[in-house]
């Protein structure tokens, strides 16, 4: 289970993300109970699960994992839920918008290890204009915690400014996607 961590001033967020059944897409988490309240807006808050195993490449001497490889398994898992989403970074790039990282923040509890297989849990909250990631990296089978995380994103059109038709467009999308 993954708490959506709180974001901002006004949060009010206690559900835990649970396992979805019947239609929803495999992987794919929705939170039920209470809507989400940041800044007195409703959010969406939905969340995937992606697995992969720590290679020797991303480790030291000591066989224990880079610091800063944990932000690029964050993105392994956010470009995988957006692709769960139909929307994979790719299309909406070739469409004129970006989502750049406009905050990011990881918190590391354990080290992974060389050849640990790992689940990162990304779970995104839209409030307004920001698109909010929460992560989680635990390793596998025992589901021991080795990181927790966040980034925020805001959608940008080519000319670089905030693109509110293109935010628009995407929360209706991810909407659509099964809640």
């Amino acid at each position: 289970m993954l708490k959506i961590a709180s974001s901002g001033p006004g949060d009010q967020v206690e559900n835990q993300i649970s396992l979805c059944r019947g239609s929803d897409p495999p992987g794919l988490m929705v939170r039920r109970g209470p809507v989400v309240k940041m800044w007195q807006r409703e959010a969406i808050a939905l969340a995937w699960k992606t697995r992969l195993r720590v290679r020797y490449g991303e480790t030291d001497a000591m066989g224990v994992a880079y610091y800063a490889n944990y932000l690029v398994w964050f993105e392994v898992a956010r470009n995988e839920f957006m692709r769960a989403l139909g929307m994979p970074y790719r299309r909406w790039e070739e469409e004129g918008h970006h989502l750049p990282v406009t905050e990011a923040g990881c918190r590391y509890h354990r080290p992974a290890r060389y050849d640990d297989e790992l689940e990162i849990v990304a779970a995104l909250t839209i409030d307004g204009i920001i698109f909010h990631f929460d992560y989680e990296v635990r390793r596998l089978p025992e589901g021991e915690r080795l990181a927790t995380g966040w980034t925020d994103h805001v959608c940008l059109g080519v000319d670089g400014r905030i693109d509110r038709a293109a935010t628009r467009r995407l929360t209706a999308l991810i909407r659509a996607s099964g809640l």
